[in-house]
Order: C-alpha cells, then structure tokens, then sequence
C-alpha cells in the first residue's frame, strides 16, 4: 500500500514548506497478512443403545383351535454391543397362550438376548394358541428394552384374526322321486357367525359339482342362514337313482355340517301309451294297400327308441306319419303300409 507524503525543513520546531511547488515523497507501506490454520482431533462417538423390534405378518387369520406363528425381529440399532430384553406381551385375551421361542425351545419372560454387536439382529418365534371357543380375535403388543439402558424401549403390534368357518345345514332336493321332465331343486342353508358371504357353495351332483346361487328375497344377514339352491331336470340328470353333496368356503376356511353324500333323487321315466291300433282296409284283395296305424302318446315327450307292427308274428318297423307337430305328449302317429299279396291270401293277425 503506497501513500504521497509532503517533505519540509524543520526548524526551530516548525515546518518550513518550500515556496512553489512542494516536494513530495512516495511511502509504501508492505502490510503481511499470516493465515493460521487450526487442526482439532475428532471426538470420540458418545455411546448410544437403540433397540427395534419387528413382528411379522402383522396379521394373521386362523380358525378356532389354530396355532399362529409370528417372526419377531430384534436388532440392535445402536453403536455399541448391548443385550435386548423382552419384557412383555400385553393384549392377550384370557384363555390364550402365547409362546415366545429361541430356535424353537419356549421361554420365559422376561427374556434376554445374548450379547450383540451394533447394528446386527437376533430372529425369535411367537406362537399363539387360539382357543377352540374363540369367537373374536385380538391384537398384541410385544414390549422390549435395551439392557445397557434401561430407558431406550420398543414396541410392535400385531393382529390375531379368528375365522369361525361357516355351516351348512338342512341340505335336500325336492322332489325325492319324478320323472325326466321333471324339475328338481336342490336347497341348503349357509351360515357364517362371521356374516362372511360365500366364496364358493355348490352341489355336488353324481362327483360333479354346480354353483348354487342365493334364493331371491332374503335378508342378505349370514349369520341367521341364507338359503342357495340350484336346479336341474330329470333329463339332464338320467333315469335311475343319484346322489348329492354340498360344499362351501367363506374364502378361508371350509364349511361344516351338512357336507356328507346323500342318495336321492330317483329320475323315472313313465312308460310310453299306444292307442288307437288299427288297419285299414280290414278286408281287401291281394292288390290291396292295407295301412296299419297306431297312436304313440309319451308323457316325457320321448320319441320311440322302435316301434312295430307285428302281423303274424313278423315285425315291421313304423314310420312317423307326416305333417304332424312332433308332440309326443299329445299323441303322434306311426304307421306301416303292406300290401294284400305279400300278406297272402287268408285271415291275419297283428299287434303293435
């Protein structure tokens, strides 16, 4: 840094400047500027315990009498070596047990780990026992603390779902006994005390089972029972005796009750009429055309399997006569046609 100072002659203690033009003398200053850097050590991390416990799934579902098994996590969060306690699991509802495992041996509370380092994890198993006469679930809480500080604790719920699987009841098919025209309804009542719809409910027919669908007009309420059926004609189910079974799920558990075999219905099948036989002419010659004739009524409205005409002990097919509407339970009819010279000459006989 440079600086114009003025110069002068000093005498007797005053300053005598130069007449003109003054003489000046350029001064530079040289200012040093020292930078000082400072190096402080780090300080050693203070101790510090933190513990995390994890219980997984936090929900299960099990049905009454179950046993549920839960992973339960430990890990030292902190940076230093430390035992993790388990103090408590609060929530348990009377009659439930629970038990907490190390490598499957049950123990006792409270339980401690052994010794570990920083930032690793201890895995444990929990049990839990539903009662056979459960009817709701329960959620839990698996308390725990740190042993090197009493005061750095966790917690971790999980939930115990119970599931009380439906019931089937008052299964049948009406009608026991009919025929192949005939419509047969199958019916079984569901109840669920968790008014959980069906996932599934069928009728089991002969080893093949049909979905059944809720009857129209109920109160959608499952656990005072809703009514599903399925129907199916005689037809389709056969001549001859059958059997039945249903089976359910709520979409967890399977139904009980009323699930075993049952033998009905029995399909028949009524037996074809034939009515109005006859030939016409009853008398000719043996250039004659005789027509014979019969009317073939089925209540099932089967068409014939055969049908003949016997004259004289032969048999002849019949045909079905043309133009008519194909009702066999009104009567169709069948006929035959022969003439007098194949017959020969002489009285016949005939059936059908």
């Amino acid at each position: 840094m440079c600086y114009n100072l003025p110069v002068g002659k000093k005498r007797k203690n005053k300053m005598i400047r130069n007449k003109g033009k003054g003489i000046k003398v350029l001064v530079c200053v040289s200012i040093a500027v020292a930078l000082i850097v400072t190096v402080v050590s780090a300080q050693p991390l203070m101790p510090q315990n933190d513990v995390i416990v994890d219980v997984t799934p936090e929900s299960q579902t099990g049905k009454p009498g179950d046993t549920l098994t839960y992973d339960v996590n430990l890990t030292n969060n902190g940076n230093v070596d430390d035992i993790i306690v388990v103090d408590s699991i609060t929530g348990v509802p009377p009659g439930w047990t629970v038990e907490l495992k190390d490598a499957g041996v049950p123990q006792t509370l409270p339980y401690q780990t052994p010794l570990l380092a920083s930032q690793t994890s201890y895995l444990l198993t929990l049990d839990v026992h539903i009662p056979v006469n459960a009817t709701i679930g329960a959620t839990m809480t698996l308390n725990i603390h740190s042993l090197g500080n009493v005061s750095v604790t966790d917690t971790d719920s999980f939930a115990c779902l119970v599931n009380n699987a439906p019931i089937l009841s008052s299964g049948a098919v009406n009608p026991a006994t009919e025929n192949l025209s005939t419509t047969f309804t199958y019916s079984v009542n569901y109840t669920d005390a968790d008014n959980d719809p069906p996932g599934f409910i069928n009728v089991v027919i002969d080893g093949t089972p049909h979905a059944m669908n809720r009857r129209a007009g109920q109160d959608g309420d499952y656990t005072n029972g809703e009514i599903y059926e399925y129907t199916i004609t005689g037809a389709i189910l056969g001549i001859g005796s059958h059997t039945f079974q249903f089976n359910a799920s709520d979409g967890i558990d399977y139904a009980t009750g009323d699930t075993g075999v049952h033998s009905s219905p029995t399909v028949t099948n009524r037996i074809p009429v034939l009515s109005s036989g006859a030939v016409n002419p009853a008398t000719g010659n043996l250039s004659t055309t005789f027509t014979y004739s019969v009317n073939y009524t089925d209540a099932d409205n089967h068409a014939p399997g055969s049908i003949n005409v016997i004259i004289d002990g032969t048999p002849y097919a019949m045909n079905h006569r043309a133009g008519q509407d194909g009702d066999y339970t009104n009567g169709e009819i069948y006929e035959y046609t022969i003439t007098g010279a194949i017959l020969g000459i002489g009285s016949h006989t005939f059936q059908f």
